[in-house]
């Protein structure tokens, strides 16, 4: 068995959250001081907050004889996160890293609260955007975005052409749950969804049966099964929608569980168990592991991972993880980090400081979750057309890339500087 894309891309996330609490006035802190405030997560939830962590030792190893300090902060749930900002500027840390959306609303009411010392400090946000943060001075927060939905799409036609050659006999079924309804979680499905979709209309074509033979390196075959997304609760189908035709109420089609925690993904597990799901992509942090207990010892019914390679996070699942929607928390953060730690050096220095925070502007119009929702699906149909018929290998997806590379030329030429100051290119590779 074998996993057949990895992908490492770029999107952004929107979230929420508040407290009141008033930090020590006599509070100084040192960006070399660093600290990670989780959101609500723990530092080894094998996903988006332990990834950020990891990047933030592995910063220091770095700079290991430059004086850096490092602390992790976990909140008791979101509503403590504000606390722990507090926390960690009485404990002297002027870099503060917070992954995920459920920080935008501490960020602002501790601006807010604390004026003075926020902006002494540095805030790594990842799934960050500046929308969130419109009511306060926020260019000391660098907001990192990722393109979920790009590594979403890549997971979903993987995830196709491992279930035709894995389950042999039966209706083929994926689906996934959601941790909130917020960009950064709803766009992995929604890449995955339309890959969905873009399977079943050319799974017949000679470039799609083309590419599973190249990947499994057996018998070719003339025709491929199609894949059904369906809602992990109910089992009803909900991909079959007419070439062109918009979806309605997409979102609402798919289950919510409203939280990130482990253990509350339990009862969704076990019904897309019932219903048959063959492969689920639970965009949840370590709910991931419900899912992954549910099917303990059953045949036929296997795990898409997001945010990290999942199949190195849990021991022992290496072959039930068909693949993983990736984000690279690690490189985004070790590169805001040196950032900060460069920007005195010299004007390149500066000026590359000053992508990630001064003139940091964040991507609003370059999202698929707003094709997703707003526009006809005939819009995304036309983006992804000839992703497998352009020359080259099949695994470099020209139409895709030319689409990326077209938005974020868009975005820079009229939305100010973009996150990094270059295309984070998407860079599927075969296992």
């Amino acid at each position: 068995m074998k996993k057949i894309l990895n992908i490492l891309s770029v999107v952004a996330l929107v979230g929420s959250t508040a407290a009141t609490v008033v930090a020590c006035a006599t509070v100084e802190v040192s960006s070399k001081n660093i600290a990670l405030v989780t959101d609500a997560g723990s530092i080894n939830d094998k996903s988006f907050n332990q990834s950020a962590w990891e990047a933030v030792e592995e910063f220091m190893k770095l700079e290991e004889e430059e004086g850096y300090t490092r602390q992790s902060f976990e909140p008791i749930d979101p509503n403590d996160i504000l606390n722990k900002y507090t926390s960690a500027a009485n404990s002297g840390n002027g870099t503060v890293v917070a992954p995920g959306f459920a920080h935008a609303n501490p960020i602002k009411e501790y601006s807010k609260q604390n004026n003075d010392i926020f902006k002494q400090q540095h805030y790594i946000w990842l799934d960050g955007n500046d929308r969130d943060l419109a009511s306060i001075d926020n260019t000391n927060v660098a907001k990192i975005v990722f393109y979920a939905a790009i590594s979403g799409f890549y997971a979903g036609i993987s995830s196709a052409l491992f279930l035709n050659k894995e389950v042999p006999e039966g209706d083929l079924k994926t689906s996934g749950w959601l941790g909130g309804d917020s960009q950064g979680v709803t766009d992995f499905i929604a890449g995955y969804y339309s890959a969905i979709r873009f399977f079943n209309a050319n799974k017949d074509d000679e470039s799609m049966t083309g590419l599973y033979n190249e990947a499994f390196g057996e018998a070719p075959v003339a025709a491929l099964r199609e894949v059904q997304f369906v809602n992990p609760d109910s089992g009803a189908r909900i991909d079959n929608h007419a070439a062109g035709e918009v979806p309605t109420g997409l979102g609402k089609s798919i289950e919510w569980v409203t939280s990130f925690h482990a253990g509350d993904g339990k009862a969704l597990a076990k019904k897309g168990v019932e219903n048959g799901v063959n492969a689920m992509m639970p965009v949840a942090g370590p709910q991931s592991q419900d899912w992954l207990t549910e099917i303990e010892d059953k045949e036929g019914f296997y795990a898409v991972g997001v945010d990290t390679d999942m199949s190195q996070q849990y021991e022992g699942e290496e072959s039930t993880f068909i693949t993983s929607a990736l984000k690279d928390l690690k490189g985004a953060t070790v590169d805001t980090l040196n950032a900060i730690h460069n920007k005195d050096k010299d004007e390149e220095s500066k000026a590359e400081y000053n992508k990630y925070f001064t003139n940091n502007k964040t991507i609003e119009d370059a999202s698929w979750s707003d094709i997703a929702a707003n526009a006809d699906y005939a819009n995304l149909d036309v983006a992804v057309k000839d992703f497998f018929t352009k020359e080259g290998s099949p695994v470099q997806p020209q139409a895709i890339q030319d689409w990326f590379e077209e938005a974020l030329a868009k975005v820079e030429a009229g939305a100010g500087v973009w996150l990094s100051g270059e295309i984070m290119k998407t860079t599927p590779v075969w296992e």
